[in-house]
C-alpha cells in the first residue's frame, strides 16, 4: 500500500470525524436544556430523553473516531518518517 493511499484514507476518516461533528451540532441545535417538571410535558420529556440519547451516542462515535483518526495520522506521520531516514541513510552510505 502505497504513502498517497494511505493518506487518502487518512483523509476519508478525517473528513467523517469533520461530518459527524457537522450532524451532532444539528441535532444539538433542537436539545431543551431546560428540565420540565410539570404534570403536562410527558412529551416534551419524552423529546428531550431520546434528544439527549442520540447526543450522548453521538458523542461516543465521535470520540471513537477521533482516537482512531489519530493514531492512525501518528502511525502514518512514523512510516513517512521512517522512510525518510532509511532514504537519507541509503543516500549518506552511498555518498561515502
Amino acid at each position: 500500500m502505497t504513502l498517497q493511499v494511505m493518506v487518502g484514507s487518512w483523509l476519508v476518516l478525517a473528513a467523517g470525524v469533520a461530518a459527524l461533528a457537522v450532524y451532532r451540532a444539528m441535532v444539538a441545535r433542537n436539545d431543551d436544556e431546560f428540565v420540565h417538571l410539570g404534570r403536562n410535558q410527558e412529551q416534551l420529556l419524552t423529546n428531550q430523553a431520546a434528544i439527549g440519547g442520540k447526543i450522548n451516542s453521538l458523542d461516543k462515535w465521535g470520540k471513537t473516531l477521533t482516537a482512531v483518526t489519530f493514531v492512525y495520522g501518528a502511525v502514518l506521520a512514523g512510516f513517512y518518517l521512517y522512510g525518510e531516514f532509511l532514504e537519507q541513510s541509503a543516500r549518506s552510505t552511498i555518498g561515502s
